[in-house]
Parts: structure tokens; C-alpha cells; sequence
């Protein structure tokens, strides 16, 4: 029997979010991975994907043969200017490319709420791509998620960082900037909006915000982590400022205006995303 060709491709696949989505797909769809770093044993126990090796720079148009849907997880989070360029938006670039030329059908890309200038060179490159997948000509759909977190608070950063934080250490400094606002999303809640998404193949090119149903304040966030482990901590507010182990850029993600929750990924997606730790 010829096997069935590989309809998904998707990017990013070992990071936090890529694995969770890998799980959530695999009994549904042939699936592609890009992967640039030894995965972990588990993606060779199913039969239903295909591994290509390699990075957003090293892409050819032969690995996207037969796809029909490109899910663009792949980014670097934390880096110098050049390195958000680089891969964030010349990467995407490259992809995108390849995909026309393939006869891609449909470009899913997971995205931030922290973009555009205001938030940093991150946020930037970030705007930059969305800019490239909307005028690539390929129907798509930009996912721009919130803080991503998981009941084990597993992701290496982020919520689940801050997490680890609090749980080693008596005493929590925390920036009382005003704007230091989070909207926490747990992580089956963005794997059902997207798993959603791809089921709707027919939907007009469209944006979604995927953020939890509340905008936290840093304290907010800290104290319902202390609560959930139930540990006494000592909460220190301080600027922003005084957070010299914090890059500026990284301070101006943080600080940045953000969308809530979008109303059409609760109406089109039909999500309810959970209160964090409540």
C-alpha cells in the first residue's frame, strides 16, 4: 500500500508548545517535522510522521512536497537583533517562499501578543513575519498566543520559569510597573484553538489573539502560584529598572501595550480558555 503523502508541515516541533501539538495531531493527520535538534525518543514511536532535518535557513522546496498546510512555530525567543532578523523574519521569509512555490494551500503561523516595535526587537521581528505571512498570498491564519503555561509548569520559560523561581526561592522581586501585565493561557487551550483551526480548513485569512479570560498584574500572577504550592513568600515590588539581570529589550516585551483574548477565537474556535490557577 503507498503511504498517505504528508499534509502538515509543521516547524518548531520540540519546543513546549510544537510538542503538545505533535501529541494532539498525530492520531489525525500525516504530519512533517522540521527538526534542527535531536528529538526526544518518544517522536519515534509513531508511524504517522515523517522527520526531515534541518533549520528555517536550510529549508528546500522538496520537503514541502504534498503539504498542504504549513503550522510556523519555529522562532528564537531570546537573542541579539541580528538573531531575531535572521530567524524570525528572514526565515519565515525563506519559508514562505518555498511554500508558494510548492503549491501550499494554507499558512498557520503561532505568533505573539508581544508584537510590534513597542515590544522590543522581538516584538518587531515578530510584526515583521506577521507582515510577511499576510502579504505572501497564501490563505492564512496568525495565532498570537499570551504566556503559555502547563499544570507541571514544564516550559523553560516564561510562566514556567517564574514558577521554578518561586518555588526555590523565600524572597520574589517582581517589576511593579504598571503595564508588567500577563493574561496566562493554559497550553490545552491553545492545542484545542489550533487543533480548531486546522479542522476548518475553509476559513478566510484571519488573526486571533489566544490569551487566558484575565489580564494579571506580576503580583496577581505571583500570588496565585504561591497559593497553588502553597508556600509563604516574601514580595518585593521594584521598578523596572532595577532589573539589571533583564535586558532592555526584554523589559520593553514585558511592559508593552497587548491585546486581550480576541471575541472571534472564542466565537470562530469556540474556546473557553481556563482562569489561571482557579
Amino acid at each position: 500500500m503507498t503511504p498517505a503523502p504528508y499534509r502538515i508541515f509543521i516547524t518548531g516541533s520540540t519546543s513546549f508548545l510544537g510538542r503538545s501539538l505533535v501529541r494532539a495531531l498525530i492520531d489525525s493527520y500525516p504530519l512533517r517535522l522540521l527538526i534542527h535538534k535531536t528529538p526526544p525518543p518518544s517522536f519515534f514511536s509513531h508511524e504517522n510522521f515523517q522527520i526531515v532535518s534541518g533549520d528555517l535557513t536550510t529549508l528546500t522546496e522538496e520537503m514541502l512536497r504534498n503539504i498542504s498546510t504549513v503550522v510556523h512555530g519555529a522562532a528564537i525567543t531570546h537573542g541579539s537583533q541580528e538573531a531575531y532578523r535572521r530567524v524570525n523574519v528572514d526565515g519565515t521569509a525563506h519559508l514562505l517562499s518555498l511554500s508558494r512555490r510548492a503549491g501550499v494551500r494554507r499558512f498557520i503561523y503561532i505568533s505573539s501578543r508581544a508584537v510590534g516595535q513597542a515590544c522590543g526587537a522581538y516584538g518587531d521581528s515578530k510584526a515583521r513575519a506577521e507582515e510577511l505571512v499576510a502579504q505572501s498570498g497564501i490563505p492564512f491564519v496568525i495565532a498570537r498566543s499570551a504566556e503559555v503555561y502547563d499544570d507541571a509548569f514544564s516550559s523553560p520559560e516564561g510562566i514556567g520559569k517564574l514558577a521554578r523561581f518561586i518555588k526555590h526561592s523565600p524572597v520574589v522581586p517582581f517589576p511593579s510597573h504598571p503595564r508588567a501585565l500577563l493574561a496566562p493561557i493554559h497550553i490545552n487551550d491553545v492545542i484545542e484553538a489550533l487543533a480548531r483551526i486546522l479542522s476548518l480548513s475553509s476559513m478566510p485569512s484571519t488573526i486571533y489573539t489566544l490569551a487566558g479570560p484575565e489580564t494579571l498584574t506580576m503580583r496577581d500572577v505571583i500570588e496565585r502560584i504561591r497559593a497553588h504550592f502553597r508556600l509563604r513568600r516574601l514580595l518585593i515590588p521594584l521598578p523596572i529598572k532595577m532589573f539589571f539581570m533583564i535586558p532592555p529589550e526584554q523589559r520593553a516585551r514585558l511592559i508593552c501595550e497587548k491585546n486581550v483574548l480576541s471575541e472571534n477565537a472564542i466565537t470562530d474556535l469556540m474556546i473557553t480558555p481556563r482562569l489561571f490557577l482557579i
